[in-house]
């Protein structure tokens, strides 16, 4: 039992890790997101501009210019989603690593790029899944499960004592 209370500690800790890892590739690909659309947006006002100026030339329908008119509000109504993505996943950093969800996280202030996994240990699959942390939990209550068999069967058998005196007898007083 406390076999399986160990690797159900061990569990607990990779399985925050893995969240951690989760919640940090999330935050870094909505960052990546909102840049991309605040680019997307500038070109589309710089387009909408343009747009402008080619309609007052009469180079232009005004159906092409509500068209780029539209898609600009597109843009900038899908922005403020994204930005809120990128908080949400900052506070979800926060309160993944113990941290108050206000907190700032100075080092995720920059972008940067998503980093890449090294090569996946190579073994024979019955070696990685014994790795597996539910898997380590789950033997380990089955042999504490087999060890309580083992006792109780134990119990169920008859007891056999051997009792003895071992001594001296005299009818000397000395």
């Amino acid at each position: 039992d406390a076999a399986a209370a160990q690797a159900g500690v061990q569990a607990a800790r990779q399985a925050v890790a893995a969240e951690v890892v989760d919640a940090y590739l999330d935050y870094r690909a909505a960052q990546a997101q909102a840049d991309i659309m605040a680019r997307r947006r500038a070109a589309w006002a710089d387009r909408r501009g343009i747009m402008a100026a080619r309609r007052g030339q009469g180079a232009v329908s005004v159906r092409q210019d509500e068209e780029s008119g539209a898609a600009d509000a597109r843009m900038a109504a899908l922005l403020p989603m994204a930005q809120a993505r990128v908080e949400l996943g900052r506070q979800r950093l926060a309160l993944l690593t113990g941290q108050p969800v206000q907190t700032a996280l100075p080092a995720l202030a920059g972008a940067a790029d998503i980093p890449l996994a090294g090569e996946p240990a190579a073994g024979l699959p019955g070696d990685v899944l014994r790795l597996r942390p539910d898997l380590v939990v789950a033997e380990a209550k089955l042999r504490a499960a087999h060890a309580r068999i083992g006792a109780s069967l134990a119990e169920y058998w008859p007891k056999i004592s051997l009792m003895g005196l071992v001594g001296q007898q005299t009818n000397a007083l000395a």
